[in-house]
């Protein structure tokens, strides 16, 4: 594998220039917009990930909805981590590798992913 620049100067200055165009879109493009890259991603994750290829591929197959479409909880993510990663190279054993671990046994953990701090009672005024 060779060593790819991972902001390349040119795109990164064609995706500003789109962003900066969308930024007085109308409400109903902007919606477009989303609805169309939501789609891409779909296809994606059902064509590149067995899990989701399995879970959602035929709903997205037929244009189904996202509220259609069912929601992965934390559990099925830390069970599945491997089948749901769309790139090997981001699989639970290269992940275990390449981040701090914490000692748990799940991938999850191992990936960044914790429970966010306590919230105080209350806050003085």
């Amino acid at each position: 594998m060779t060593n790819t620049l991972l902001l390349d100067p040119a795109v990164v200055q064609l995706h500003a220039a789109e962003l900066i165009a969308r930024d007085r879109s109308p409400r109903r493009d902007l919606l477009g917009i989303q609805q169309q890259r939501l789609d891409i991603l779909l296809r994606h994750a059902a064509s590149a990930s067995p899990f989701y290829r399995e879970t959602i591929g035929r709903k997205v197959g037929a244009g189904a909805s996202l509220e259609d479409l069912p929601a992965l909880t934390k559990r099925t993510l830390m069970d599945q981590w491997d089948r749901i990663v769309t790139d090997p190279r981001v699989g639970c054993g290269t992940s275990k590798r390449i981040l701090p671990a914490n000692g748990a046994a799940s991938c999850l953990p191992a990936v960044g992913l914790s429970r966010p701090a306590a919230r105080p009672a209350s806050v003085p005024s």
